[in-house]
C-alpha cells in the first residue's frame, strides 16, 4: 500500500478502509501492528490508513465488486461441475475396484484348490515310488539269490538245519 502523502491518497477509517480493501478490520489492524501500513491519527482521534484514490474510487468500486461477485459465482459453478465429475469418478474406481478384488479372490481361490490337488498328487507318487522301492529292494534279493550256483544253496541249506 503507498504510504506516501500525494494527491493520489485517501486517508480512511479502518472500518471503511476495510471494507474498500475486501478485508477484514482486525486484518488491517494486524498490518498496522506489522508496520506493512503507516497509520495517523485523525482530528476527530480516530485512526486512519492510507488508501490509493485511482484503484479504490467508488465507482469502479462497485463495478468491480459485481465483476468480482461474478466472478466468484462462475467459479463456484465450475466447481460444482469439477466436484460432480470427480464423485462420478470416485465411484466408477470404486466399482473397478470391487470387482478386481472379486475377481483376485476367485482366483486366488482356484489356486489354492490347485495347490491342494498337486499336494495330494505328490503324496500319491511319493507312496507309490517309496512301494517299489521296497519292491525292487525284494527283486534285487531274489536276483542275487537265483545267481548263485546251486550247490552253495544245497550247502548252505543244510547248514541251517
Amino acid at each position: 500500500m503507498a504510504t506516501g502523502e500525494d494527491a493520489g491518497t485517501v486517508w480512511l477509517t479502518l472500518s471503511e478502509a476495510s471494507s474498500r480493501l475486501g478485508i477484514t478490520v482486525d486484518a488491517l489492524r494486524s498490518r498496522v501492528r506489522r508496520g506493512q501500513v503507516t497509520p495517523r491519527r485523525g482530528n476527530d482521534g480516530r485512526l486512519l490508513v492510507p488508501i490509493p484514490a485511482d484503484i479504490f474510487s467508488p465507482s469502479h468500486d462497485r463495478s468491480e465488486t459485481a465483476s468480482a461477485e461474478t466472478d466468484h459465482q462462475d467459479l463456484v459453478a465450475e466447481l460444482h461441475a469439477e466436484l460432480l465429475e470427480l464423485r462420478v469418478a470416485l465411484a466408477k474406481s470404486e466399482a473397478e475396484l470391487g470387482t478386481a478384488r472379486a475377481t483376485t479372490a476367485a482366483e486366488v481361490q482356484a489356486v489354492r484348490a490347485e495347490v491342494v490337488a498337486r499336494e495330494a498328487m505328490i503324496e500319491q507318487v511319493r507312496t507309490a515310488l517309496e512301494h517299489e522301492r521296497a519292491r525292487a529292494d525284494r527283486l534285487e534279493t531274489a536276483l542275487t539269490e537265483a545267481r548263485r550256483p546251486w550247490l552253495a544253496r544245497v550247502v548252505e541249506t543244510l547248514r541251517q538245519r
